[in-house]
Order: structure tokens, then sequence, then C-alpha cells
């Protein structure tokens, strides 16, 4: 007997942020100062730069400048900022001032749906990994260019599959039960945006090993992971920011929330000979088809609907095959249409 092993891996994320507030930062000929901007921040040093040059000259470099502000460095800067950002201004000759109104709220919603499957024999090991085979710098060698004699740099990388992994044994017991011994692996690199050298990859992990006794053709949730991730951050000018109704002049809060839920299903079937075969084959086809017809019945923006490609009917499918075993001279092997 063969074992049909199909499993359901969903993934949602929900994720709502808000920041709200003012960010000032004052600069004369001796530096910047009284920031509520994080020392940290790349945007503050970028800024800083705009309106007092390091070089403590006129701000030439990079852009048009006004006074001691460097136009298109700061425009550079504020560019950075998501949601709304504003501007800046001159009290005197000597001081320069550079004020920024952050207002933005954000929220998006992800629903990752993967469905891989496979048959395999009882008490055979099967797996199938769907990815990519991502490189991993593990060791590197670089020249100092002192010395004599031939230098050789060179780096060590190992590949390792990042994606989708399932490996499954079924063991069937007597009656309609399955024994599953299950390792599901779901990774994922973390920032794809980015393009990032082979040394510096981050990858996100979620693993599941068990072992569980499913009836036949039943569902049964594996596990899972609901994760609620909150984070909360308020920058704001010492005592000044305190202030009540004012304060808000002098501060800049922001708040994010990240809710994440991962379930892991699965589901066996025995199958016990080959007309059952022949039904399950089929009615992955149908569905894969149903799957296609529904995308042209949508329709693709800007293309020709027709350009979607789909797949014949199951029983032209068939015959279609039984017609290129005759042309090659092969007997036809029998195939149960469904």
């Amino acid at each position: 007997a063969q074992v049909l092993v199909e499993a359901i891996i969903v993934e949602m994320e929900v994720r709502d942020g808000q920041d709200l507030g003012l960010q000032w930062l004052f600069a004369n000929d001796n530096g910047f100062f009284g920031s509520s901007i994080s020392a940290d921040d790349a945007r503050a040093r970028r800024i800083a730069g705009a309106i007092l040059p390091e070089d403590g000259g006129d701000g030439t470099d990079g852009g048009v400048t006004t006074g001691d502000f460097n136009v298109g460095a700061l425009a550079g800067a504020l560019a950075q900022s998501p949601g709304v950002s504003l501007g800046w201004g001159v009290i005197d000759d000597n001081l320069s001032m550079t004020v920024i109104l952050n207002a933005l709220k954000e929220k998006s919603n992800a629903n990752i749906l993967s469905t891989p499957s496979l048959l395999t024999l009882d008490n055979q090991e099967a797996y199938i990994t769907v990815g990519q085979n991502v490189p991993f710098v593990t060791g590197s060698f670089t020249s100092t260019g002192t010395g004599d004699g031939a230098q050789n740099p060179f780096q060590t990388i190992e590949r390792e599959n990042v994606g989708i992994t399932l490996k499954v044994t079924p063991h069937i017991n007597e009656g309609d039960s399955v024994v599953l011994d299950i390792s599901q692996e779901v990774s994922s690199l973390s920032n794809t945006s980015v393009v990032l050298q082979a040394s510096d990859l981050i990858t996100n992990e979620r693993v599941l090993q068990t072992k569980v006794l499913a009836a036949d053709g039943r569902v049964v949730v594996l596990g899972g992971l609901i994760k609620d991730d909150v984070q909360d951050a308020s920058q704001k000018v010492p005592l000044l920011g305190d202030i009540p109704l004012l304060g808000r002049l002098f501060r800049n809060d922001a708040v994010q929330v990240i809710k994440t839920n991962l379930l892991i299903f699965i589901r066996p079937t025995i199958i016990r000979d080959d007309e059952q075969l022949a039904g399950a084959t089929a009615d992955k086809y149908r569905y894969i088809r149903d799957q296609q017809v529904l995308r042209r019945e949508r329709g693709l923006m800007f293309l020709d609907d027709s350009s979607v490609p789909v797949l014949p009917e199951w029983e032209e499918q068939i015959r279609q095959l039984e017609e290129i075993r005759d042309e090659s001279g092969n007997t036809p092997a029998a195939v149960e249409v469904d």
C-alpha cells in the first residue's frame, strides 16, 4: 500500500503601526545640539550634515545651498522619512534649525498558504523541498598586500536550502490509521528587499518534528505559533517633552504591533489499489486546472487574458499521452480515466 500525505501550512501576519510627533535639530558653527532625534538615527546625521557641513565650509558640495543649508542634502534626508515630513528654517546667521514632522499610519496584512504533498510507500521516507539554494560564506582569506610571493585570497561557501521542506515516513496500522514520522521546516531570508552579501544573510526558521497517529483521510493539526510583538518608543526633549499638551511639540511617539499566526495541518490518505491512485492523480490535476481557469476568468492587468496558460482536460491529456506512446512504438500502459 501507499500513502498520499498532504500538508497545509498557513502563515498570517498583521502589522499595525503609528508614528506621530515633532523632532528638532539645531546647529551652529560648533556643531549640532538640542535634538530629540536619536543619535543613532542615520537620518539625523544626514540632516546635521545638510545644515552644517562637516568641513565647516559653505555647504556647496552635493546640492544647491541657502545660507548654511545644503538644500539638496536636506531634501535627500527628508526623503528617507516615511509619511509626512516637513521642513527647515533659519533663526539667524549663526544658528540654524531643522524640524521634522512625522505623521505615519501603517497597516498591512499577509496571508501565506503552502500545500506541499507527496506519495510514498508504507514505511518508506519521502521528502520534498521547494525553495532556493542560497550561498552562505563560512570562511575567507584576504591578502594584506605585504610580503613577497603570490597571494591567493579566497572564500569558502556552503549552500543551504531556504524554503519549505517536508519529510515524512508513514506506517500503516491495522484498520484505517497511519502513524506519521514528520519533520517540517519553513525558512526564509529575513530581508529580501535589500541585496546582501553572502556573509550577511539572516534566515527565519520554523521547524517542527513530531510523530502522530491519524485516521485515513482525516485532517489533523501538528502545531503552530501565535506571536504578538508590541514595540512602543518615545523620543523627546528633556523637560519640554513632559509638559501637558505643549509637550507634543517636543516629543515623537511611535508604536508598532505585529501579530503572527502559524499553523500546520496534515492529512494522510491510504492508497490501496490502482483505481484509487488514478482517482487521486485526476483530482490533483483537475484542482490545478481549475485554479488556472479561475485566474483566466479574473484576467490579467494590462495583458491579454488568453495569455494565461490552462491545462487541457484530464481525459484529453490521457488521450494525448496514449497517442504519443503509440507513435513511439511503445505499448501504452493502462491508465484509468476517472
